[in-house]
């Protein structure tokens, strides 16, 4: 299948961000995973079909990758969100095989275009993040947070004593963030640990984190709740060396967050109009340090904007676009 480059390019002013939006060739809908260099992403919509696109980093196709046994695979019930390899070889998601109470990780090669399994029944996390050796990071069903070898095929639990209920891997590929009622910084060895955000006398729980493209901040969901109350979420800012410690203040349900920059996070919201019945969502944008807001693009109507996922080299975040005349891949580049 051959495809244009790029359907649609549109130039847009949005509040203090001036942003280019690229319509994406080949999927109608899609969640992306981004090479470790930023020079490209594969865009795949769950494991439905079993075909990954692959684009370079300004959108251009670069062909698609089949595997008739990923395609009879179900797509995680957790966020299913996949990641590419540091070398961009190998496209790792977790799954569920017919009839699976649990999930499996399942890793393509996307050259030989092969399937391997690897922890099987025993993912319950959604998320997969690669470390820079190779091997996975995910949430394992029996042990928690977990590292599994793809050559061995070994499961090992990932540091048990800090009683974490995952770990988010950094870019530089070697330290880790350790989740759950605190975060906690390490390394793969659990080395030397040091708590960035740690837990409250009131209930918490720190659901996720996500690096910064630079790697020196994270912004972290907590959702507190005391006694006889609501749960309240809130974003919180943090470097690693522990200068910085930004509350945002409540923050939106929509969805995951990710970073367009290190003064600039991407989130969901809703997107009502003038009608306050509408389900609408759009892509909103917070400098972090003045809490200036404005729209990644501008929303569209009937439309539902969803699943950012951000270049690690910043500047660039691919998202679906829902809408009720048709839906869309498109990836948006900061100017």
């Amino acid at each position: 299948m051959r495809w244009a480059v790029v359907v649609a390019i549109v130039a847009c002013a949005v509040g203090a961000l001036a942003n280019e939006s690229v319509r994406l060739p080949g999927p109608a809908l899609g969640r992306a995973a981004w090479m470790a260099d930023g020079s490209g992403f594969v865009v795949s919509h769950g494991v439905e079909g079993g075909q990954l696109w692959r684009f370079d980093a300004d959108g251009k196709a670069l062909g698609v990758v089949r595997n008739e046994a990923l395609g009879r695979l179900q797509a995680s019930r957790g966020s299913g969100r996949a990641e590419l390899s540091p070398d961009g070889r190998r496209w790792a998601i977790e799954a569920f095989e017919e009839d699976a109470p649990r999930a499996t990780l399942f890793v393509v090669d996307l050259q030989a275009g092969t399937l391997q399994r690897l922890a099987a029944g025993d993912a319950s996390g959604g998320v997969v993040e690669w470390t820079r050796d190779g091997t996975l990071v995910f949430r394992s069903a029996t042990l928690g947070p977990a590292v599994v070898d793809p050559a061995s095929g070994r499961v090992t639990a990932l540091c048990p004593a800090l009683n974490g209920k995952y770990a988010r891997v950094a870019p530089d590929g070697r330290r880790i963030v350790i989740g759950g009622e605190a975060v906690v910084l390490t390394d793969l060895a659990c080395a030397s640990p040091r708590t960035l955000l740690p837990a409250t006398t009131e209930r918490t729980l720190v659901p996720d984190v996500v690096f910064s493209p630079s790697g020196k901040l994270i912004a972290a969901w907590q959702m507190r709740q005391r006694r006889g109350q609501a749960a309240t979420q809130h974003c919180i800012v943090l470097s690693l060396d522990g200068r910085q410690h930004a509350d945002l203040g409540p923050a939106p349900a929509g969805g995951r967050a990710v970073w367009l920059d290190d003064d600039t996070l991407v989130y969901p919201v809703p997107n009502r109009g003038d009608n306050d019945q509408s389900t609408d969502t759009a892509l909103q944008t917070m400098r972090w340090r003045t809490r200036e807001t404005s729209w990644l693009v501008p929303p569209g109507r009937l439309c539902h904007d969803s699943e950012p996922s951000a270049s690690p080299r910043g500047g660039r975040v691919v998202f679906q676009r829902e809408c009720s005349k048709g839906s869309s891949v498109e990836l948006v580049r900061k100017r």
